[in-house]
């Protein structure tokens, strides 16, 4: 059996979905990562048939967008509620705020789409 692999570093589009932090700050180091398994006759039709590979792929990328554009307006809506406590002095909230984010990231690590692609994020 052969697998197809989709791995791309998250950080820089994170960062850019996200826009300009004050209060949180973006995940470091994390990665998107698909692999799908085929078997031999899928295998050999997407060797035969280029439009279904990009279909494929233009399907894995729609995935990591939405991926990509939920953490960041989580960040942002996260970053509005952060500032707000920052400006109230209020450190034990804003401490369980970031804590709470950022145990939601670590929680998308793995993620399994229709039981055929096992996603890993981090």
């Amino acid at each position: 059996m052969a697998s197809i692999t989709f791995d791309k570093k998250m950080d820089e589009d994170i960062k850019n979905a996200a826009g300009p932090l004050e209060v949180m700050t973006y995940p470091k180091g994390m990665k998107f990562k698909v692999e799908v398994t085929l078997d031999s006759k899928v295998e050999k039709e997407l060797a035969k048939d280029p439009l279904l590979n990009q279909q494929m792929t233009t399907a894995l990328q729609t995935v990591y967008a939405d991926l990509v554009k939920r953490i960041g307006d989580n960040l942002k809506s996260t970053d509005k509620g952060g500032i707000t406590l920052r400006d109230e002095n209020n450190a034990e909230k804003l401490k369980k705020l970031i804590e709470v984010v950022n145990k939601g990231i670590v929680g998308a690590k793995d993620i399994e789409i229709l039981n055929k692609f096992k996603v890993a994020v981090g």
